[in-house]
Protein backbone atom coordinates (compact mmCIF):
# COMPACT_ATOMS: atom_id res chain seq x y z
CA UNK A 1 0.00 0.00 0.00
CA UNK A 2 2.87 2.36 0.58
CA UNK A 3 3.58 2.33 -3.14
CA UNK A 4 0.12 3.76 -3.81
CA UNK A 5 1.32 7.04 -2.36
CA UNK A 6 4.81 6.83 -3.77
CA UNK A 7 3.41 6.70 -7.27
CA UNK A 8 4.21 4.88 -10.46
CA UNK A 9 1.24 2.60 -10.95
CA UNK A 10 -1.22 2.56 -13.77
CA UNK A 11 -4.31 0.46 -13.34
CA UNK A 12 -8.02 -0.06 -13.57
CA UNK A 13 -11.29 1.31 -12.33
CA UNK A 14 -13.34 -0.18 -9.57
CA UNK A 15 -16.06 -1.83 -11.64
CA UNK A 16 -14.94 -5.33 -12.65
CA UNK A 17 -14.19 -5.88 -16.31
CA UNK A 18 -16.52 -8.27 -18.21
CA UNK A 19 -14.14 -11.25 -17.95
CA UNK A 20 -13.77 -10.71 -14.21
CA UNK A 21 -17.49 -10.34 -13.74
CA UNK A 22 -18.10 -13.65 -15.52
CA UNK A 23 -15.65 -15.36 -13.17
CA UNK A 24 -17.20 -13.68 -10.12
CA UNK A 25 -20.65 -14.90 -11.11
CA UNK A 26 -19.33 -18.42 -11.70
CA UNK A 27 -17.61 -18.39 -8.30
CA UNK A 28 -20.44 -16.84 -6.30
CA UNK A 29 -23.87 -17.51 -7.76
CA UNK A 30 -25.91 -20.54 -6.69
CA UNK A 31 -28.08 -22.85 -8.77
CA UNK A 32 -28.59 -22.60 -12.50
CA UNK A 33 -27.36 -19.01 -12.60
CA UNK A 34 -23.99 -20.19 -11.30
CA UNK A 35 -23.85 -23.09 -13.74
CA UNK A 36 -24.63 -20.82 -16.70
CA UNK A 37 -22.05 -18.30 -15.54
CA UNK A 38 -19.39 -21.02 -15.22
CA UNK A 39 -20.08 -22.38 -18.70
CA UNK A 40 -19.91 -18.88 -20.19
CA UNK A 41 -16.64 -18.15 -18.39
CA UNK A 42 -14.99 -21.51 -19.13
CA UNK A 43 -15.86 -21.41 -22.84
CA UNK A 44 -13.56 -18.44 -23.35
CA UNK A 45 -10.91 -18.95 -20.64
CA UNK A 46 -7.60 -20.76 -20.24
CA UNK A 47 -6.18 -20.99 -16.72
CA UNK A 48 -2.68 -20.24 -18.02
CA UNK A 49 -3.91 -16.88 -19.35
CA UNK A 50 -5.53 -15.63 -16.12
CA UNK A 51 -4.27 -12.47 -14.43
CA UNK A 52 -3.52 -12.15 -10.71
CA UNK A 53 -6.96 -10.88 -9.60
CA UNK A 54 -8.63 -13.81 -11.40
CA UNK A 55 -6.27 -16.35 -9.83
CA UNK A 56 -7.24 -15.11 -6.36
CA UNK A 57 -10.87 -16.01 -7.10
CA UNK A 58 -10.11 -19.62 -8.07
CA UNK A 59 -10.45 -21.02 -4.52
CA UNK A 60 -14.00 -19.65 -4.43
CA UNK A 61 -14.66 -21.10 -7.88
CA UNK A 62 -13.45 -24.53 -6.77
CA UNK A 63 -15.79 -24.44 -3.76
CA UNK A 64 -18.78 -23.26 -5.82
CA UNK A 65 -18.29 -25.90 -8.51
CA UNK A 66 -18.53 -28.63 -5.89
CA UNK A 67 -21.73 -27.12 -4.51
CA UNK A 68 -23.12 -26.86 -8.07
CA UNK A 69 -22.21 -30.47 -8.83
CA UNK A 70 -19.85 -29.51 -11.67
CA UNK A 71 -16.35 -30.76 -12.49
CA UNK A 72 -13.72 -28.64 -14.19
CA UNK A 73 -11.15 -30.20 -16.53
CA UNK A 74 -8.47 -28.59 -14.34
CA UNK A 75 -10.11 -29.44 -11.02
CA UNK A 76 -6.81 -30.56 -9.48
CA UNK A 77 -5.22 -27.23 -10.28
CA UNK A 78 -8.17 -25.33 -8.85
CA UNK A 79 -7.85 -27.25 -5.59
CA UNK A 80 -4.11 -26.50 -5.70
CA UNK A 81 -4.82 -22.76 -5.70
CA UNK A 82 -7.08 -23.26 -2.69
CA UNK A 83 -4.43 -25.24 -0.77
CA UNK A 84 -1.81 -22.65 -1.64
CA UNK A 85 -4.02 -19.84 -0.33
CA UNK A 86 -4.70 -21.75 2.90
CA UNK A 87 -0.99 -22.38 3.49
CA UNK A 88 0.01 -18.79 2.74
CA UNK A 89 -2.70 -17.50 5.06
CA UNK A 90 -1.47 -19.69 7.91
CA UNK A 91 1.97 -18.09 7.59
CA UNK A 92 0.37 -14.66 7.59
CA UNK A 93 -1.76 -15.49 10.64
CA UNK A 94 1.33 -16.72 12.49
CA UNK A 95 3.15 -13.45 11.76
CA UNK A 96 0.07 -11.43 12.74
CA UNK A 97 -0.15 -13.36 16.01
CA UNK A 98 3.42 -12.37 16.88
CA UNK A 99 2.63 -8.72 16.18
CA UNK A 100 -0.65 -8.80 18.11
CA UNK A 101 1.08 -10.37 21.12
CA UNK A 102 3.74 -7.68 21.01
CA UNK A 103 1.14 -4.93 20.84
CA UNK A 104 -0.86 -6.44 23.70
CA UNK A 105 2.27 -6.68 25.85
CA UNK A 106 2.82 -2.95 25.26
CA UNK A 107 -0.78 -2.19 26.23
CA UNK A 108 -1.80 -1.18 22.69
CA UNK A 109 -5.31 -2.04 21.48
CA UNK A 110 -5.54 -3.57 18.02
CA UNK A 111 -8.02 -4.99 15.56
CA UNK A 112 -7.56 -6.66 12.18
CA UNK A 113 -8.96 -5.13 9.02
CA UNK A 114 -9.88 -6.42 5.59
CA UNK A 115 -8.62 -9.83 4.52
CA UNK A 116 -7.74 -11.36 7.88
CA UNK A 117 -11.01 -10.35 9.51
CA UNK A 118 -12.97 -11.51 6.47
CA UNK A 119 -11.15 -14.83 6.12
CA UNK A 120 -11.59 -15.80 9.76
CA UNK A 121 -15.03 -14.44 10.58
CA UNK A 122 -16.98 -14.49 7.32
CA UNK A 123 -15.48 -17.08 4.95
CA UNK A 124 -16.20 -20.69 5.82
CA UNK A 125 -12.57 -21.61 5.11
CA UNK A 126 -9.62 -19.17 5.34
CA UNK A 127 -8.24 -20.77 2.19
CA UNK A 128 -11.10 -19.21 0.22
CA UNK A 129 -9.73 -15.70 0.74
CA UNK A 130 -6.12 -15.29 -0.53
CA UNK A 131 -4.18 -12.41 1.04
CA UNK A 132 -0.83 -10.72 0.60
CA UNK A 133 -0.56 -9.27 4.10
CA UNK A 134 -2.44 -8.71 7.35
CA UNK A 135 -3.74 -5.22 8.13
CA UNK A 136 -3.72 -4.23 11.80
CA UNK A 137 -5.39 -1.09 13.12
CA UNK A 138 -4.15 0.68 16.27
CA UNK A 139 -5.41 3.90 17.89
CA UNK A 140 -3.94 7.06 16.40
CA UNK A 141 -2.50 8.09 19.78
CA UNK A 142 -0.50 4.82 20.01
CA UNK A 143 0.76 4.69 16.41
CA UNK A 144 4.34 5.69 17.23
CA UNK A 145 4.50 3.22 20.10
CA UNK A 146 3.17 0.52 17.78
CA UNK A 147 5.97 1.29 15.32
CA UNK A 148 8.51 0.68 18.06
CA UNK A 149 6.88 -2.68 18.83
CA UNK A 150 7.08 -3.76 15.20
CA UNK A 151 10.70 -2.66 14.91
CA UNK A 152 11.54 -4.69 18.00
CA UNK A 153 10.03 -7.71 16.23
CA UNK A 154 12.40 -7.26 13.30
CA UNK A 155 10.00 -5.56 10.91
CA UNK A 156 10.96 -2.50 8.92
CA UNK A 157 9.04 0.45 7.51
CA UNK A 158 8.64 0.72 3.75
CA UNK A 159 8.27 4.49 4.03
CA UNK A 160 11.50 6.39 4.68
CA UNK A 161 9.90 8.77 7.18
CA UNK A 162 7.02 6.79 8.70
CA UNK A 163 6.57 8.94 11.80
CA UNK A 164 5.63 11.91 9.63
CA UNK A 165 2.68 9.98 8.24
CA UNK A 166 1.06 9.82 11.66
CA UNK A 167 0.70 13.59 11.52
CA UNK A 168 -0.58 14.00 7.97
CA UNK A 169 -2.20 10.83 6.67
CA UNK A 170 -4.19 7.78 7.60
CA UNK A 171 -2.62 4.36 7.61
CA UNK A 172 -2.50 3.02 4.10
CA UNK A 173 0.71 4.71 2.99
CA UNK A 174 2.51 3.15 5.90
CA UNK A 175 3.55 -0.49 6.21
CA UNK A 176 5.98 -2.70 8.04
CA UNK A 177 7.25 -5.77 6.29
CA UNK A 178 9.58 -8.65 7.06
CA UNK A 179 13.18 -8.01 6.05
CA UNK A 180 13.11 -11.16 3.90
CA UNK A 181 11.96 -10.22 0.40
CA UNK A 182 9.18 -12.83 0.16
CA UNK A 183 8.21 -13.04 3.83
CA UNK A 184 4.67 -12.59 5.18
CA UNK A 185 3.78 -8.92 5.54
CA UNK A 186 1.97 -6.78 8.09
CA UNK A 187 0.50 -3.35 7.40
CA UNK A 188 0.10 -1.04 10.38
CA UNK A 189 -2.85 1.37 10.23
CA UNK A 190 -3.95 4.13 12.54
CA UNK A 191 -7.07 5.05 10.57
CA UNK A 192 -9.20 2.54 8.71
CA UNK A 193 -10.00 4.56 5.59
CA UNK A 194 -8.33 7.09 3.33
CA UNK A 195 -11.65 8.93 3.45
CA UNK A 196 -11.82 9.11 7.25
CA UNK A 197 -8.57 10.45 8.64
CA UNK A 198 -9.59 12.90 11.35
CA UNK A 199 -8.98 12.13 15.00
CA UNK A 200 -11.92 10.11 16.29
CA UNK A 201 -13.07 9.07 12.81
CA UNK A 202 -12.92 5.38 13.78
CA UNK A 203 -14.41 5.64 17.27
CA UNK A 204 -17.64 3.92 16.22
CA UNK A 205 -15.68 1.12 14.52
CA UNK A 206 -13.71 0.49 17.71
CA UNK A 207 -16.81 0.59 19.90
CA UNK A 208 -18.67 -2.08 17.89
CA UNK A 209 -15.71 -4.35 17.04
CA UNK A 210 -16.31 -8.09 17.39
CA UNK A 211 -13.93 -10.80 18.66
CA UNK A 212 -11.80 -13.03 16.42
CA UNK A 213 -8.82 -15.28 17.04
CA UNK A 214 -5.82 -15.02 14.75
CA UNK A 215 -2.46 -16.70 15.14
CA UNK A 216 -3.54 -18.04 18.52
CA UNK A 217 -4.26 -14.53 19.83
CA UNK A 218 -7.63 -13.11 20.80
CA UNK A 219 -8.25 -9.82 19.00
CA UNK A 220 -11.08 -7.99 17.25
CA UNK A 221 -12.30 -7.08 13.79
CA UNK A 222 -15.01 -4.83 12.37
CA UNK A 223 -18.66 -5.52 13.04
CA UNK A 224 -20.50 -6.88 9.95
CA UNK A 225 -22.12 -3.55 8.97
CA UNK A 226 -18.82 -1.73 9.40
CA UNK A 227 -16.98 -4.45 7.50
CA UNK A 228 -19.37 -4.12 4.56
CA UNK A 229 -18.96 -0.34 4.54
CA UNK A 230 -15.19 -0.73 4.67
CA UNK A 231 -15.20 -3.28 1.84
CA UNK A 232 -17.37 -1.08 -0.39
CA UNK A 233 -15.33 2.08 0.16
CA UNK A 234 -11.90 0.48 0.02
CA UNK A 235 -12.69 -1.95 -2.77
CA UNK A 236 -14.33 0.47 -5.16
CA UNK A 237 -11.46 2.95 -5.15
CA UNK A 238 -9.12 2.93 -8.11
CA UNK A 239 -6.48 0.23 -7.89
CA UNK A 240 -3.27 -0.56 -9.72
CA UNK A 241 -4.74 -3.97 -10.61
CA UNK A 242 -8.36 -4.73 -11.52
CA UNK A 243 -10.57 -4.38 -8.46
CA UNK A 244 -12.59 -7.58 -8.25
CA UNK A 245 -12.12 -9.19 -4.84
CA UNK A 246 -14.29 -6.58 -3.10
CA UNK A 247 -17.35 -8.10 -4.80
CA UNK A 248 -16.67 -11.53 -3.31
CA UNK A 249 -15.92 -9.98 0.09
CA UNK A 250 -19.12 -7.92 0.12
CA UNK A 251 -21.33 -10.83 -0.94
CA UNK A 252 -19.71 -13.07 1.67
CA UNK A 253 -20.51 -10.56 4.41
CA UNK A 254 -24.05 -10.13 3.13
CA UNK A 255 -24.69 -13.88 3.03
CA UNK A 256 -22.97 -14.78 6.31
CA UNK A 257 -25.19 -16.65 8.78
CA UNK A 258 -25.88 -15.32 12.23
CA UNK A 259 -28.54 -12.68 11.85
CA UNK A 260 -29.54 -9.76 9.68
CA UNK A 261 -27.02 -7.05 8.95
CA UNK A 262 -27.59 -3.73 10.73
CA UNK A 263 -28.49 -1.56 7.75
CA UNK A 264 -29.28 1.46 9.91
CA UNK A 265 -25.72 1.36 11.17
CA UNK A 266 -24.24 1.02 7.69
CA UNK A 267 -26.25 3.94 6.31
CA UNK A 268 -25.45 6.10 9.33
CA UNK A 269 -21.75 5.30 9.00
CA UNK A 270 -21.75 6.21 5.30
CA UNK A 271 -23.54 9.48 5.94
CA UNK A 272 -21.29 10.45 8.85
CA UNK A 273 -18.19 9.89 6.70
CA UNK A 274 -19.64 11.68 3.66
CA UNK A 275 -19.46 8.45 1.68
CA UNK A 276 -23.13 7.98 0.75
CA UNK A 277 -22.44 8.21 -2.99
CA UNK A 278 -19.59 5.69 -2.94
CA UNK A 279 -21.51 3.18 -0.83
CA UNK A 280 -24.71 3.62 -2.84
CA UNK A 281 -22.92 2.94 -6.12
CA UNK A 282 -21.25 -0.18 -4.72
CA UNK A 283 -24.41 -1.63 -3.18
CA UNK A 284 -26.45 -0.82 -6.27
CA UNK A 285 -23.96 -2.71 -8.43
CA UNK A 286 -24.05 -5.74 -6.12
CA UNK A 287 -27.83 -5.82 -6.14
CA UNK A 288 -28.11 -5.34 -9.91
CA UNK A 289 -25.43 -7.76 -11.09
CA UNK A 290 -25.34 -10.38 -8.31
CA UNK A 291 -28.83 -10.23 -6.82
CA UNK A 292 -27.28 -9.26 -3.47
CA UNK A 293 -29.75 -9.02 -0.55
CA UNK A 294 -29.52 -5.24 -0.27
CA UNK A 295 -32.77 -3.72 1.02
CA UNK A 296 -34.37 -1.16 -1.26
CA UNK A 297 -35.01 1.03 1.77
CA UNK A 298 -31.29 1.29 2.53
CA UNK A 299 -30.52 2.26 -1.07
CA UNK A 300 -33.35 4.79 -1.01
CA UNK A 301 -31.93 6.42 2.13
CA UNK A 302 -28.51 6.66 0.52
CA UNK A 303 -30.02 8.09 -2.67
CA UNK A 304 -31.97 10.71 -0.74
CA UNK A 305 -28.89 11.88 1.18
CA UNK A 306 -27.53 15.26 0.24
CA UNK A 307 -24.29 14.80 -1.70
CA UNK A 308 -22.06 17.85 -1.89
CA UNK A 309 -20.11 18.90 -4.97
CA UNK A 310 -16.90 18.01 -3.13
CA UNK A 311 -18.16 14.45 -2.58
CA UNK A 312 -19.01 14.08 -6.26
CA UNK A 313 -15.59 15.33 -7.30
CA UNK A 314 -13.97 13.06 -4.74
CA UNK A 315 -15.92 10.07 -6.07
CA UNK A 316 -14.73 10.91 -9.56
CA UNK A 317 -11.10 11.27 -8.45
CA UNK A 318 -11.02 8.18 -6.23
CA UNK A 319 -12.40 5.87 -8.91
CA UNK A 320 -9.91 6.88 -11.60
CA UNK A 321 -6.15 6.38 -12.01
CA UNK A 322 -4.06 8.60 -9.75
CA UNK A 323 -2.43 10.49 -12.57
CA UNK A 324 -1.75 14.16 -13.18
CA UNK A 325 -4.62 16.45 -12.22
CA UNK A 326 -6.67 13.54 -10.85
CA UNK A 327 -3.89 12.76 -8.40
CA UNK A 328 -3.65 16.34 -7.21
CA UNK A 329 -7.43 16.59 -6.84
CA UNK A 330 -7.51 13.41 -4.77
CA UNK A 331 -4.71 14.61 -2.50
CA UNK A 332 -6.31 18.03 -2.12
CA UNK A 333 -9.59 16.48 -1.02
CA UNK A 334 -7.77 14.14 1.33
CA UNK A 335 -5.96 17.15 2.76
CA UNK A 336 -9.34 18.81 3.26
CA UNK A 337 -10.74 15.76 5.05
CA UNK A 338 -7.91 15.63 7.56
CA UNK A 339 -7.54 19.34 8.23
CA UNK A 340 -9.67 21.26 10.70
CA UNK A 341 -11.60 24.07 8.99
CA UNK A 342 -9.01 26.82 8.72
CA UNK A 343 -9.99 28.81 5.66
CA UNK A 344 -9.06 28.27 2.04
CA UNK A 345 -5.82 30.25 2.09
CA UNK A 346 -4.41 28.49 5.15
CA UNK A 347 -5.36 25.14 3.68
CA UNK A 348 -3.64 26.02 0.40
CA UNK A 349 -0.55 27.16 2.28
CA UNK A 350 -0.34 23.80 4.05
CA UNK A 351 -0.87 21.70 0.92
CA UNK A 352 2.78 21.61 -0.28
CA UNK A 353 3.97 20.25 3.06
CA UNK A 354 1.15 17.71 3.00
CA UNK A 355 2.35 16.51 -0.43
CA UNK A 356 5.91 16.36 0.88
CA UNK A 357 4.90 13.88 3.55
CA UNK A 358 2.40 12.01 1.37
CA UNK A 359 5.09 11.41 -1.25
CA UNK A 360 7.74 10.58 1.36
CA UNK A 361 10.07 13.43 0.36
CA UNK A 362 12.85 14.39 2.74
CA UNK A 363 12.90 18.17 2.15
CA UNK A 364 10.13 20.55 1.13
CA UNK A 365 12.37 22.29 -1.38
CA UNK A 366 12.64 19.01 -3.30
CA UNK A 367 8.88 18.97 -4.00
CA UNK A 368 9.06 20.76 -7.43
CA UNK A 369 11.66 18.27 -8.66
CA UNK A 370 9.50 15.38 -7.46
CA UNK A 371 6.45 16.82 -9.24
CA UNK A 372 8.48 17.05 -12.45
CA UNK A 373 9.71 13.47 -12.00
CA UNK A 374 6.18 12.17 -11.47
CA UNK A 375 4.96 14.04 -14.56
CA UNK A 376 7.74 12.57 -16.69
CA UNK A 377 7.00 9.10 -15.34
CA UNK A 378 3.33 9.47 -16.22
CA UNK A 379 4.29 10.42 -19.77
CA UNK A 380 6.43 7.29 -20.06
CA UNK A 381 3.58 5.17 -18.71
CA UNK A 382 1.17 6.75 -21.18
CA UNK A 383 3.50 5.98 -24.06
CA UNK A 384 3.87 2.38 -22.84
CA UNK A 385 0.08 2.02 -22.54
CA UNK A 386 -0.40 3.34 -26.06
CA UNK A 387 2.23 0.94 -27.40
CA UNK A 388 0.56 -1.97 -25.60
CA UNK A 389 -2.78 -1.14 -27.18
CA UNK A 390 -1.22 -0.91 -30.63
CA UNK A 391 0.61 -4.21 -30.18
CA UNK A 392 -2.40 -5.91 -28.64
CA UNK A 393 -0.66 -6.84 -25.39
CA UNK A 394 -2.32 -6.84 -21.96
CA UNK A 395 -1.14 -6.06 -18.47
CA UNK A 396 -1.19 -8.14 -15.35
CA UNK A 397 0.77 -11.13 -16.59
CA UNK A 398 3.85 -10.55 -14.48
CA UNK A 399 1.71 -10.30 -11.37
CA UNK A 400 0.08 -13.61 -12.12
CA UNK A 401 3.11 -15.73 -12.98
CA UNK A 402 4.51 -16.39 -9.46
CA UNK A 403 1.09 -17.64 -8.33
CA UNK A 404 0.84 -19.83 -11.42
CA UNK A 405 4.22 -21.44 -10.93
CA UNK A 406 3.58 -22.25 -7.29
CA UNK A 407 0.05 -23.57 -7.73
CA UNK A 408 -0.05 -25.16 -11.17
CA UNK A 409 0.94 -28.59 -9.89
CA UNK A 410 -2.43 -28.85 -8.11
Amino acid sequence: MASFFLGGYHGHGARPRPEHERLLRAALLPGEAGRDAYRAWRARTRLDALDGPSLRLLPLLARNLRELGLRDPDEGRLQGYRRHAWTTNQLLFHRAGEVLRGLAAAGIDALVLKGAGLAIRHYADPGLRPMGDVDILVPLARARAAMDVLRALGLRALARFPERLVEVLHATPFAFTVDREAGPGVDLHWHSLWDGCRPGADDDFWAAAVPVRIGGVETRTLAPADMLLHVCVHGTAWSASPSVRWVADALTVLRAPGGALDWDRLVAGALARRLALRVRVALGYLRERFDAPVPGEALARLRSARVSSAERIEHWARTRPMRGLTSLVAYWLLHGRRAAPAGLWRRMAGFPRFLQHAWDIERLRDLPFHVAYRAARRVRIGVADAASRVLGTRGGGDEARPWMRECASG
